[in-house]
């Protein structure tokens, strides 16, 4: 799955929490905030999703 289709899926309103390049690889952390006090975390690599976390706030 891209970063496209996450945004697509989630919405346009999330924030970027880290950036990161190393050995040519870029790495990314999105948050989007939920109504119901809870939070999604997608770690991208090289705009691919490699994780999904929920978390309560």
């Amino acid at each position: 799955m891209t970063v496209d289709q996450v945004v697509s899926i989630l919405g346009p309103d999330y924030r970027e929490v880290s950036y990161e390049k190393s050995a040519g690889a870029i790495i990314r952390s999105l948050i989007w905030m939920m109504p119901n006090s809870k939070f999604i975390k997608v770690k991208l690599q090289n705009d691919k999703v490699t994780d999904i976390y929920n978390f309560l706030k």
